[in-house]
């Protein structure tokens, strides 16, 4: 096997394969006496195929079949030879003037080396669970669980109402621009600027008509920016009632302790987790940030497409979407690059470093995640005896042990902010 390789362009390589050409023949000729033994055709009896007659049916397919092993096996023999490491799929293509040799167009992964991180900037947040947040927590899982009653008072900001409209834009009637029965919670901002404070002050039985302007942002693109008329009935002004915090309501939630102290203590220990992993996540996305900033790579497009491919895969399953339903690739590039990024920079890390997984933490990891469960030592022999979901939570852990690694090499700087703050902007890392 002859092998010369070329520099096209950046990471891309054409590699030219020159295959054996005895032993191609001696294969085909292999596997067409094999075939004298099996086939049947009509003239002959089984085994007494004459070779020539095996030959002329099937030595094209038989000629295409061992081709297609030789370039299989040949093109990973080739790039172990010239010490290659392709990222994703080549495009091959056979040679119009040797039919035994082939070239492989493919990228390569780039040379990765990853940017000091000493005296790099991070802020760590610090946060605690207060009484306050604890009370609020309370408060938001009795509206959760909140009646609506009718009362014959005039509609006030937090009460909801029953609304009757119909919207039009120059006298004409547009679609969803019409509802009955519609229940709408002033000052949720559920509906478009004006709507819901031309109901404040009003009673049911009462009528009105609003002028309004639907906002430019509007995602119904052919409403935006323009004029509406909205004439509205109220049925019914509705205000909240919200349950005790006795034995029902915590039964309802799943507590089977009356001890309201004790159902406090254990909203504060969700609490606890909650924020810990938002600490986490923020630290997290601070690091990989630092990491993309600090390392620009020559992306192979092939790595690129791969993870578009899997994002696309988790959106639509995450969503429940149809798989014929195509969504546009552009959207999930710029995600996809910086995942790729990670993964390059992160691996290098990890190999400079001989940084390997901590299976205390993973079993530590795994023990935290199945605390939710009703069972958790079903979910944690789960998590163990699944290879699959095992290997998840190791590249988690691995992830985190990079985090630390670059925490110790950066300078860290805390700052103390409120629950709140943490838990309702933390993204994803």
């Amino acid at each position: 096997m002859q092998v010369s390789v070329e520099t096209t362009e950046g990471l891309e390589r054409k590699m030219t394969v020159e295959l054996p050409k005895d032993e191609i023949n001696q294969e085909i000729g292999k596997r067409l006496q094999d075939l004298v033994k099996k086939v049947k055709i009509n003239g002959f009896r089984p085994g007494k195929v004459p070779l020539s007659v095996v030959k002329k049916r099937y030595g094209g397919s038989v000629r295409q079949e061992v081709m297609s092993d030789q370039i299989q096996n040949s093109y990973y023999q080739a790039l172990q030879q010239e010490k290659l490491k392709a990222a994703g799929y080549p495009k091959i293509d056979v040679s119009e003037d040797n039919e035994f040799a082939y070239t492989a167009v493919f990228e390569v992964y780039p040379t990765v080396k990853p940017a000091d991180m000493k005296g790099a900037e991070i802020e760590k947040q610090t946060a605690s669970v207060s009484d306050v947040d604890v009370d609020n927590m309370v408060n938001k899982l009795r509206e959760r669980s909140a009646s609506w009653n009718a009362v014959e008072r005039e509609a006030a900001d937090g009460d909801q109402v029953d609304v009757d409209f119909k919207g039009t834009i120059e006298g004409e009637t547009f679609e969803g621009g019409e509802g009955s029965g519609m229940k709408v919670k002033l000052g949720s901002k559920q509906m478009i600027a004006g709507f819901e404070d031309g109901l404040i002050g009003k009673s049911a039985g009462n009528s009105m008509t609003l002028d309004l302007t639907f906002p430019e942002d509007y995602h119904a693109k052919d409403l935006a920016g323009k004029p509406v008329q909205f004439e509205i009935t109220l049925n019914a002004v509705e205000e909240v009632e919200l349950p005790e915090v006795d034995e029902a309501f915590m039964k309802s939630l799943g507590v089977e302790s009356n001890d309201i102290d004790a159902f406090k203590i254990e909203i504060r220990q969700n609490l606890e987790r909650e924020l810990e992993q938002k600490l986490s996540e923020k630290i997290k996305n601070q690091v990989m940030d630092l990491l993309v900033e600090k390392n620009p790579i020559d992306l192979p497009s092939g790595l690129v497409e791969m993870e578009i491919d899997a994002l696309i895969t988790q959106t639509k399953s995450m969503s429940q979407m149809s798989g014929d339903i195509e969504l546009p690739r552009e959207i999930f590039k710029e995600q996809a690059s910086r995942r790729v990024v990670i993964g390059l920079v992160l691996s290098e890390i990890v190999n400079d470093n001989d940084i390997t997984v901590d299976q205390d933490a993973v079993q530590a990891k795994i023990a935290s995640f199945a605390e939710s469960y009703e069972n958790p030592q079903q979910m944690i022999d789960y998590y163990n005896e699944n290879e699959e979901q095992r290997r998840n939570v190791e590249t988690l852990v691995l992830e985190e042990q990079v985090v630390d690694w670059v925490m110790g090499q950066a300078n860290i700087t805390e700052k103390a902010v409120d629950f709140d703050s943490v838990v309702d902007s933390a993204g994803n890392a």
